[in-house]
């Protein structure tokens, strides 16, 4: 009877075992379910320069609308399609459903899609309060490129990259260049100078300048 028990007990372990490897491996080759493969080749034909927010796609989290985190995912950002990409392969990327994943967390700086605030796309976090939100976002267009400027015969665009300063307020969201007079309308001209003289506040530092929209928020 005790052989039998133990062989039963023996055999219920391995089961055990074997479905917490299954799990853990499951976890290690997670890849995200939702998205549309393309070849970088594909993506970059007829384009000198690069829309990507990173040289090099750079390990991250993604945080899917149900709060489910997806860890160690290769990640780039495309600010011309304003989409997020994960990394296949060497060949191959993924280009995420916009409309699924709602964040990603790449360096320790944390990305969020955007979309529903009435912009495409994702944004770096600068300050996340209740009634203020202020993101960086990087924007690319597309500008044809003259015949006998053309550096590889199968360009006919130019990427042109810049970045913005956005600002969420009373459910808008306008563009700042992170100036003490941008901000005159919201807070009064009198009180932005007088706070930015008294902390000695230098807008222009991401740490500074998240003070200063925590500081106006606090008196909303």
């Amino acid at each position: 009877m005790l052989s039998v028990l133990s062989q039963a007990a023996r055999i219920a372990l391995i089961c055990v075992l074997f479905h917490l490897t299954v799990s853990l491996i499951a976890q290690e080759i997670q890849h995200p379910p939702y998205g549309t493969d393309m070849t970088l080749q594909e993506r970059s034909r007829g384009i000198l320069g690069s829309p990507f927010l990173f040289d090099d796609f750079k390990k991250g989290i993604l945080i899917d609308n149900k709060g489910q985190e997806y860890q160690n995912i290769e990640l780039n950002y495309d600010a011309l399609n304003h989409v997020m990409l994960s990394k296949k392969s060497e060949e191959v990327v993924m280009e995420l459903n916009r409309y699924f994943y709602v964040k990603a967390v790449i360096d320790g700086e944390e990305y969020r899609n955007i979309s529903p605030l009435g912009l495409p796309g994702y944004a770096m976090v600068i300050y996340d309060g209740e009634k203020i939100k202020c993101f960086e976002r990087m924007e690319s267009s597309q500008r044809p490129i003259k015949q006998k400027a053309l550096s590889q015969e199968t360009a006919s665009t130019q990427i042109i990259n810049t970045h913005k300063y956005l600002l969420w307020h009373n459910d808008e969201i306008t563009e700042v260049k992170k100036r003490g007079k941008d901000f005159y309308h919201i807070f009064t001209k009198t009180r932005v100078k007088n706070y930015i003289k008294e902390k000695s506040i230098k807008l222009k530092d991401d740490a500074d300048f998240a003070r200063f929209l925590a500081h106006f928020e606090s008196t909303l």
